[in-house]
């Protein structure tokens, strides 16, 4: 079975591109390293979460596109207006069709200088620039972002909001574990404008709704190691749009058409996870797991106008792959006192970075420590280092609040979730 699932998976178009949010994929932690579930006892009938995150440029973005661009436009007048006559003259050609609206766009000169003389009188002081008004410059940037999209990596900030409902529950018990799991949620683009379609997929913003669960067990095969595998089989909804899809929308008017436009994906996919756990005392555990070895998703995409006219679907003839990663774990546990250090994502980035040009690998991303104090029988405190985040949680009473914060710009969110 095993050799003929790799044959099918070797003959078949196999994609990197994710179609999808990474969320679908995600599960708990003893799902994520199985070989612990040889030794740990939950059983939860119910639970809910709901976890929101966002930064000032996001929530302005969403609120009023123009406004937030508003730093980008300022930047693309003052930049052009310094620029030198090479740089000008090369980038005419995109200027004139980002400006083809503007009557008043200055044509080419005979010479380059010429050129870039003309460009800067149109983007210094009391030119044309400043006259085509506030929500035409950010049409521009936007525009330009789509043609040239290095132009405004040092002056247009980033954005980010994330907001997500999930419903679980499951039972692990004598090493065997299950759940199931339902998740509804926005995951936003990190970058204001700097996005990307590729085929029939818009990379940028996703609404999502995933169906699944986790299947797993964890055995000990001696005194002091255990082995363990998880399967996480996942039904998916999901459409994706660009930020400037919604910018044009805005200025439009017609909100609703970023949606009756944009392409839709169902899909199903497999995720399994491997791993193995070193006890060295009642203190003290070493683990090792391999994750997503791998995790295949296949997509049928359609529109609107496919289902109202025939209920037409599309099937995407590519598998997607998500890298796969290799997890390395310290667990220490002394009477109230929790800590877990891993060390995780530095393999799928060596992947992505090969495969996806332009991927910036970050360092940053690869140790995640948490800390966990019992004050009490019914309260728990937790802190926890991961994705460049902090988070500061307390679980009382089958309640638990979760406050977080990037440490690399300003966003802020909060997670509440209850269990029974």
């Amino acid at each position: 079975m095993k050799k003929s699932s790799l044959l099918l998976i070797w003959f078949l178009p196999i994609s990197l591109f994710a179609a999808i949010p990474t969320q679908p994929f995600d599960t708990s932690d003893y799902f994520r390293s199985p070989a612990r579930l040889a030794e740990v006892e939950e059983d939860i009938s119910f639970g809910f979460e709901i976890d929101a995150g966002s930064d000032i440029d996001g929530i302005l973005f969403a609120s009023d596109p123009v406004s937030a661009l508003q730093g980008g436009a300022d930047y693309l007048g003052s930049h052009l207006a310094e620029a030198d006559d090479a740089y000008l003259a090369s980038r005419y050609e995109m200027l004139k069709h980002a400006f083809s609206f503007d009557g008043n766009f200055p044509t080419a000169g005979n010479t380059d200088a010429e050129t870039a003389y003309f460009l800067r009188e149109y983007f210094g002081q009391g030119g044309g620039y400043e006259k085509i008004g506030e929500a035409n410059k950010a049409l521009v940037v936007q525009s330009i972002i789509a043609s040239d999209p290095t132009l405004f990596r040092n002056g247009l900030l980033g954005s980010d909001i994330d907001l997500s409902l999930k419903f679980y529950g499951g039972r692990i018990k004598e090493g065997f574990g299950w759940n199931w799991n339902v998740s509804l949620g926005f995951d936003g683009a990190e970058d204001l404008l700097f996005q990307y379609r590729y085929k029939d997929h818009s990379y940028g913003n996703d609404i999502y709704l995933t169906v699944g669960g986790d299947i797993g067990y964890g055995m000990y095969v001696g005194n002091k190691v255990a082995v363990g595998f998880s399967v996480t089989p996942r039904l998916m909804f999901q459409t994706s749009f660009l930020n400037s899809d919604y910018l044009s929308a805005r200025l439009n008017a017609s909100i609703l058409n970023v949606f009756a436009t944009n392409s839709y994906n169902l899909g199903m996919g497999i995720g399994l996870n491997a791993g193995i756990m070193y006890r060295m005392n009642d203190e003290l555990a070493f683990t090792l797991d391999f994750r997503d070895v791998p995790s295949v998703r296949t997509y049928w995409y359609f529109t609107a106008e496919d289902v109202l006219n025939d209920f037409r679907f599309h099937h995407d003839e590519s598998l997607y792959l998500t890298p796969p990663d290799a997890a390395f774990s310290v667990i220490w546990d002394r009477g109230d006192y929790h800590l877990k250090v891993e060390l995780s994502d530095a393999l799928s980035q060596v992947i992505w970075a090969s495969t996806v040009e332009g991927y910036d690998y970050d360092p940053w991303i690869i140790p995640k420590i948490a800390f966990s104090y019992d004050l009490n029988s019914s309260t728990t405190l937790s802190a926890k280092l991961e994705y460049r985040m902090i988070r500061l949680g307390v679980e009382w009473n089958r309640m638990n609040v979760e406050i977080s914060s990037r440490l690399d710009k300003l966003n802020f969110g909060i997670k509440v979730g209850y269990f029974i």
